[in-house]
């Protein structure tokens, strides 16, 4: 079960992260190299296909979406999609692999506007002129396809994808925001430019209320998750 936020560990997450990034570009991670968490789960999701490489890690920081009906408070909530700002985490594990592991449990209890304030330090500290690390953003389509928009910092790359794989989540325990945490995923792009598959692990929250007694015809649920992209 994920601790709960405190401003103590903020801090020492930003401590420990401006010490990685110093004198580090936020440009010069092309080549990532990370290994995935897979084996944290019974089953495991799949591998990367052959011939893929790490192209983006980043983290993922909005609400899993759920609708309910007013005339049935005993009905379960609906998956409507996601919403979720992308930051740039590349540089970070890279350099401390470790980092990723614990950042979306801090990060589901900290506001989305803490969030980009504290991406835009961080961003500046490793590169005055070009240090963005809000780099996409996540949402689902019109026609109900997740869909990753990466070209927030300059980037060409996104992809509109869909579910290949999925596993229960390794902490089966509420987060902190009292959410359980939805499934680790794998997907597959439908089209796009730059990225055929996407991987959701590391997750922290966003899983539906058991009903829809007491709920809002739609039920936001905050979340954060660690996103993989590779092409």
């Amino acid at each position: 079960m994920a601790a709960a936020f405190n401003n103590d560990d903020l801090t020492n997450v930003f401590v420990r992260a401006s010490s990685v990034l110093d004198d580090l570009q936020v440009g010069n991670c092309s080549a990532l190299e990370f290994t995935l968490p897979l084996s944290k789960t019974s089953p495991q999701l799949p591998e990367p296909s052959s011939g893929l490489t790490l192209k983006y890690a980043t983290l993922g920081r909005g609400t899993q979406n759920y609708t309910c009906k007013a005339s049935d408070s005993s009905a379960a909530p609906v998956a409507i999609g996601a919403s979720a700002t992308l930051f740039d985490v590349s540089c970070l594990i890279s350099k401390s692999p470790s980092l990723v592991d614990g950042l979306p449990a801090l990060f589901s209890g900290v506001s989305l506007d803490a969030m980009i304030l504290y991406a835009t330090i961080l961003g500046r500290m490793a590169s005055p002129t070009s240090g963005n690390l809000v780099i996409g953003e996540h949402y689902f389509t019109a026609s109900g396809s997740p869909f990753f928009d990466l070209r927030f910092a300059g980037h060409g790359d996104y992809v509109r994808a869909k579910s290949l794989d999925s596993v229960s989540s390794p902490d089966t325990g509420k987060d902190s925001t009292g959410s359980y945490n939805v499934p680790w995923l794998l997907l597959g792009s439908v089209d796009g430019q730059g990225i055929k598959e996407v991987y959701r692990l590391e997750t922290s929250g966003g899983a539906a209320p058991t009903t829809c007694q007491g709920q809002d015809e739609l039920v936001e649920v905050e979340y954060a998750a660690a996103y993989f992209f590779f092409g």
